[in-house]
């Protein structure tokens, strides 16, 4: 979790979607001169744990408008905007509780005008800046620091607030009616969730810490389970072992790692409970966590503790085998895992689709790093299918320039109007001989005029280009010049010249460097500069 990041990220996308409003005419105000803050406190009576509302009310006492980002639902409450003090009636300031988590999660919002004599308001729970440790007075003062947060900001007069005691058993049956609620909405609705969730946190009571385990291995959208865990329950040596135990027992849930930390959890214990972990087969293991399982976390793994995770590789979940298969591979790849992918080299049952962090692309394309011959036959078997069933990445590892024996299969897949395409003809550019051109010149022929997805023609283009050069660059111009249907003439020279580039491309790309549209002229333009090539319009 690094809120400050995250912050940053949202607080950049809210100054785009600002300027995405206006069309890049809606500017931030940077100067709050004119505005006054007014807190207003709850009417109810407020009890010890209760969420305490506190609303802003931001009014413009000035001549102009102040525009302003206004940041909707944030599931952690705490807006950058707006900042609450709050001292008892001693004069004791109550300290943050959120010191260490000042960023909000992020939410949507918009860009907004507030002309002279106008308000907005905007409530923020005072727990998000204070615990209250027992009833009694409290005084409030508030800050706007507007679009910036590190802005000085406006500031309110203080108001004051009266919270009552309330007992245990007021207590039991307060965080009942809670714990009720949010069995009642049976986690369809993650942002009453989230709000009630909050509540829980804010009782502070270690009375919640069963129930919000609970939660936490039921989810993992965990913030608010965190946060009450991390920094509204009282750390103590009952709540430390409640939580360690629980881990000790069932393994890492969702986010459990930061509240660990924030409890002492020993390096001893931590190697136990992911060990755990993994025998549960949990989803929560991070890959520094699977690092320091297996000793991978240094710069030469021993041989023996590689083959121990070969071996129990099978065992692990989906996710954590897709972990290990991409981002620990440098690690863990040894000999002893030809063994164990073996097994699992096979096709799915539905086709993999671009982008699907599938684990069994991964086993194929790690299995053939390791014993290519072993999955060579597989690859070739799936090639021949209208609808492949291996992901495109796998389809196009082999080696060979081009496959004669596939001429056939991928011939008849061209012709057969039910094909994924999406593979088929990028298989045709990859494998296929010159024994396909006069198909493949009557498929492209047939279907340009219909407009399809740029990816296709590309593969057809640079199919053409490896067998014959000349009329394939002729096919090329035609399609920078054919503008309807689809915008795919704005990047045709690129996409198809990129990797096949000669003085016959320079030429064209040339010729269309100072094309009208401007953006077929930036891609001839790239195409040269890419092969350290000026154009008109890129000075050497």
């Amino acid at each position: 979790m690094k809120p400050k990041l995250i912050l940053w990220l949202v607080f950049v996308w809210s100054v785009a979607q600002v300027h995405l409003r206006a069309a890049g005419t809606f500017e931030f105000s940077t100067n709050l001169h004119g505005l006054v803050l007014h807190l207003h406190g709850p009417n109810q009576v407020l009890k010890l744990g209760d969420e305490i509302p506190i609303e802003f009310v931001i009014s413009n006492a000035g001549t102009a408008s102040y525009d302003y980002f206004d940041q909707g639902y944030d599931p952690s409450g705490r807006l950058f905007e707006y900042q609450l003090q709050v001292k008892a009636d001693d004069g004791q300031v109550m300290p943050d509780p959120r010191a260490k988590y000042p960023a909000g999660i992020g939410g949507i919002g918009s860009g907004e005008a507030l002309r002279p004599r106008k308000s907005f308001t905007k409530t923020i729970p005072l727990n998000l800046w204070a615990t209250l440790p027992r009833p009694g007075q409290y005084t409030v003062t508030g800050i706007y620091h507007g679009n910036f947060p590190i802005a000085e900001g406006v500031k309110s007069d203080p108001i004051t607030i009266t919270v009552l005691p309330r007992t245990d058993a007021e207590m039991n049956a307060y965080i009942g009616g809670l714990t009720n609620q949010l069995a009642g909405t049976g986690g369809r609705d993650s942002r009453q969730r989230d709000l009630l969730l909050r509540k829980l946190a804010f009782t502070g009571s270690p009375e919640i810490v069963p129930f919000m385990l609970k939660e936490m291995y039921a989810s993992d959208d965990n913030f608010w389970v965190v946060m009450a865990l991390a920094v509204y329950v009282p750390h103590s040596d009952a709540t430390r072992r409640e939580i360690v135990g629980m881990a000790l027992q069932h393994g890492l849930a969702g986010e459990m790692d930061d509240v660990l930390r924030q409890y002492g959890c020993t390096a001893e214990e931590h190697q136990t409970i992911l060990q755990r972990s993994l025998a549960e087969a949990t989803t929560h293991l991070a890959g520094s966590d699977m690092a320091e399982i297996y000793h991978l976390d240094v710069e030469n793994p021993r041989a023996e503790d590689r083959a121990r995770l070969a071996s129990d590789f099978p065992k692990f979940s989906t996710q954590n085998q897709f972990l290990v298969l991409t981002r620990l591979w440098p690690q863990a790849r040894c000999p002893e895992f030809a063994g164990t992918l073996l097994p699992l080299a096979q096709p799915p049952k539905e086709p993999e689709q671009p982008g699907e962090e599938a684990v069994c692309e991964e086993v194929f394309i790690r299995l053939f790093e390791l014993k290519p011959a072993a999955v060579r036959p597989l690859i070739l078997e799936d090639m021949r299918r209208p609808k492949p069933l291996l992901a495109l990445s796998v389809l196009q590892l082999l080696p060979d320039q081009e496959l004669p024996e596939l001429d056939e299969a991928l011939r008849a897949n061209l012709n057969n109007p039910n094909s994924d395409f999406w593979k088929v003809l990028p298989l045709i550019e990859r494998y296929a001989t010159t024994n396909l051109m006069p198909q493949v010149i009557a498929y492209y022929q047939n279907s340009r005029e219909q407009g399809w997805a740029c990816s296709l023609q590309t593969a057809m283009l640079r199919y053409w280009l490896k067998h014959d050069r000349p009329a394939a660059l002729r096919a090329i111009e035609k399609a920078v010049n054919f503008r309807k249907a689809t915008g795919c003439y704005h990047t045709v020279l690129g996409d198809t010249l990129r990797d096949s580039f000669a003085a016959d491309a320079e030429k064209l790309a040339r010729k269309y460097a100072r094309d009208s549209d401007p953006e077929v002229a930036a891609d001839a333009r790239q195409l040269l500069a890419q092969h350290g090539l000026t154009s008109p319009g890129n000075p050497p």
